[in-house]
């Protein structure tokens, strides 16, 4: 077998039971619908969670799981050469979250002003990327794929909690949340509260903190914050509550990662 039909034999393999909803030449991204395919989103959750948070290593097993996952549709970035799974989200329907009885973001978070959108939003969540597959590429075609998917559908916003680390101290978190909310604050119609706050602090300094990854990502794609992040003790680190319409997601992606997507 040449390298061109391998190459060939591995993609239509990576396709089997899985919901293909853009590619590029390297990645793959589909909505998993095996208990296989499943299986290596959570484990590829298990080991950058683990490599994230060294401290909570003792705590997570070979897969990342929880009582949301079983109501989750996952989606997944497949490299096709090795048929396994390179990045992951998770997606919460408003349905299933009726169904399930709550949100992952209400374990963190007080979100009676969402009330009236509360049919109309689409959770995400658990979104890791492997270290080999990061740079942008793969988190924007995952984008795409989402933005495919939810196209056509009635909802109107996403939501999601945007985990930053806590290895530099709550200090630098405090600054981050200030530094940023002056220009993106989702407003009082969106406001949430964390359950566990970080304690406030009163700062010596104006220096600025390095915004992480895909918190910056989530913000060039329109993201507003929602409120001050929660402490996860498990993960050492701050969840920022983060919402996004839809409209703005769809208007990036078509006009940025369209190319991306064929």
């Amino acid at each position: 077998m040449n390298m061109v039909e391998d190459r060939a034999f591995y993609a239509a393999k990576a396709s089997v039971g899985d919901e293909l909803l853009c590619q590029s030449q390297r990645i793959h991204v589909a909505i998993a619908r095996s208990e296989g395919r499943i299986a290596q989103a959570l484990e590829l959750r298990a080991r950058i969670f683990r490599e994230s948070a060294p401290q909570a290593s003792g705590k997570l097993t070979c897969q990342d799981d929880d009582i949301f996952d079983p109501w989750c549709t996952h989606l997944v970035a497949i490299d096709p050469d090795r048929d396994d799974v390179v990045g992951t989200y998770r997606i919460l329907t408003p349905e299933a979250a009726r169904e399930l009885g709550c949100r992952y973001a209400e374990q963190e978070f007080w979100l009676t002003r969402l009330d009236p959108l509360r049919h109309e939003i689409v959770e995400l969540g658990r979104a890791c990327v492997d270290p080999a597959y990061r740079g942008g590429t793969s988190l924007m075609l995952m984008w795409t794929g989402l933005s495919r998917w939810l196209s056509g559908k009635h909802y109107t916003h996403l939501m999601g909690c945007v985990s930053v680390s806590l290895k530099d101290g709550p200090e630098s978190v405090l600054r981050l949340y200030q530094q940023l909310i002056p220009l993106h604050d989702a407003g009082e119609s969106f406001r949430v509260w964390p359950l566990q706050r970080l304690k406030r602090l009163e700062f010596n300094t104006q220096e600025q903190v390095e915004v992480p990854s895909l918190l910056r990502a989530y913000l060039r794609a329109g993201a507003m914050i929602m409120g001050e992040p929660c402490v996860d003790f498990e993960l050492n680190c701050a969840d920022f509550p983060v919402i996004l319409p839809l409209e703005q997601l769809d208007q990036r992606f078509r006009q940025r990662f369209g190319p991306l997507a064929a």
